[in-house]
């Protein structure tokens, strides 16, 4: 029976020839399995599907030890499997990039026909080696597994192009580790087909190769980390924004006011609540539109925040009210607070069809003092705002500014 000469078995043996050579491969084997025992790590603590990862890394692992000369010792039991060795961990090492690539990385696959074609020349294929390696036809079984490698590249290729537009720089990665294992599976297919030896340079091309592609697949995987932690982070300030005015939310504004509020009580300063509404908000809805409504409650957000100081919490606390915390402030200065941001508002004016609506707003505010909570203090600024509506709008009522309230009313 003739065989076919698989690069496991070629005159060349990095392990015994070379001390040296053998001592880097071991040191590479030991870094694989590092980075092997750190992704399982991370699968145990945070993504389940990162044990698709591991089992690429495992499979590497496996061919580098198999064509590095270790295939008797530490795979293969008997002398006619290690024939196919090279060529069963190639198969797998493809696979598991393919399942890293369509779960892991999430890689939109194929069209559904492109896919079914794959599927199915692969499960013929795979026949035909089976009943060729029972056949004893070494050489015919080492081809059609060689074809189906290289179908399987061909796969690759089609799912990182296909992806390149959408995934950007993951597909590239993705797009060049395919590349690299072209030249991987290039190399086995001439060494195998007797064309080249492995000698020196092959092996060289081999390993340049296998670093080359788990360096890119890696990139990728950082990339794809890097995106989920962005949409993680945008996700978190979504949760804790109005996605209209770019402001703390309700739910936001309590989780950070609580703090404060606690701090002031126990050092005993001074700490200042003001809530203010839109007047007349439903009126620029009704005759000018949602938008028109929407531009006034951003051009509103942002003239307060401007008008706030650094360490002063603001948030849109539902429909046009907003609600502003004034740390070491006293009722006095937050008064003055209101009236400047009150008489900003009115002079700003809103462009909308070719003209200028003017724009105003009720105040109230309300002081720590005598208050036992943080939801006492925010209901003495509801009920001071509602004076203010009651008395006509565009004014500010507060529990001690007298001055104000006197002078607004007039």
């Amino acid at each position: 029976m003739k065989q076919i000469k698989l690069p496991v078995h070629s005159s060349y043996d990095p392990a015994s020839n070379d001390e040296a050579h053998a001592f880097d491969a071991a040191n590479s084997e030991h870094r694989l399995g590092g980075s092997l025992w750190q992704a399982l790590t991370e699968a145990g603590r945070h993504q389940p599907s990162v044990f698709l990862y591991a089992l690429y890394l495992l499979s590497l692992i496996l061919l580098k030890f198999d064509y590095n000369g270790h295939q008797l010792s530490f795979l293969w039991t008997k002398q006619e499997w290690s024939l196919y060795g090279m060529l069963a961990l190639m198969v797998g090492f493809s696979c598991s990039c393919l399942l890293v690539a369509s779960h892991f990385l999430q890689l939109q696959r194929p069209p559904l026909a492109v896919s079914q074609v794959v599927q199915v020349l692969s499960n013929i294929g795979l026949s035909i080696v089976l009943v060729y390696v029972a056949l004893g036809r070494d050489r015919a079984a080492a081809n059609v597994g060689l074809f189906l490698l290289a179908l399987w590249l061909g796969y690759r290729v089609l799912i990182a192009l296909r992806c390149i537009a959408s995934l950007g720089a993951i597909a590239r990665y993705f797009f060049l580790a395919t590349l690299a294992s072209f030249v991987v599976a290039g190399v086995c297919a001439v060494v195998a087909l007797n064309h080249l030896p492995l000698n020196a340079a092959t092996y060289q091309a081999l390993e340049l190769a296998l670093i080359a592609e788990l360096t890119f697949l890696g990139l990728a995987l950082a990339q794809q980390a890097r995106r989920h932690q962005f949409a993680g982070a945008r996700a978190m300030h979504l949760a804790c924004h109005d996605s209209l005015t770019g402001l703390h939310n309700r739910r936001a504004f309590l989780d950070m006011a609580k703090p404060l509020w606690s701090n002031a009580q126990r050092k005993q300063r001074p700490l200042s609540m003001i809530m203010i509404d839109l007047d007349h908000f439903k009126r620029i809805n009704d005759q000018h539109g949602h938008d028109a409504g929407d531009r006034a409650l951003q051009a509103s957000a942002e003239l307060i925040e401007q008008a706030c100081r650094a360490g002063d919490l603001l948030s849109r606390w539902g429909g046009e009210e907003f609600l502003i915390l004034l740390p070491e402030t006293d009722m006095d200065q937050a008064c003055l607070f209101a009236e400047r941001v009150r008489a900003s508002l009115e002079a700003l004016g809103l462009p909308v069809e070719s003209k200028s609506i003017m724009l105003t707003a009720s105040f109230g505010v309300a002081g720590s003092v005598d208050k036992d909570s943080l939801e006492d203090l925010i209901k003495a600024a509801d009920l001071r705002l509602y004076d203010a509506k009651t008395q006509g709008r565009n004014r500010i009522s507060s529990e001690h500014c007298l001055f104000y309230n006197s002078v607004l009313q007039a």
